[in-house]
């Protein structure tokens, strides 16, 4: 019987193996296609349009900010 639990245990460890791995050559593929999307746009964007997305996460940062200490003060 001991023998036949480790059978099993190996052939769940290689299953977790597999899974892993494939997981692995997945997220290696997303990463490649981000990284391709990424390059794409900073081809297609002028400096202007950089410029203007820069601004509006910094509107969006200060607005956080804004609301964080908002929330301080209630506490």
């Amino acid at each position: 019987m001991n023998s036949r639990l480790k059978v099993k245990q190996n052939i769940d460890s290689n299953k977790v193996n597999d899974a892993l791995s494939r997981f692995d050559r997945y997220e290696s593929k997303i990463d490649n296609i981000e990284a391709q999307v990424e390059s794409y746009d900073l081809g297609r964007k002028s400096l202007s349009d950089e410029i203007a997305e820069l601004e509006s996460n910094e509107k969006v940062d200060d607005e956080l900010a804004s609301l964080k200490a908002k929330m301080n003060k209630k506490q």
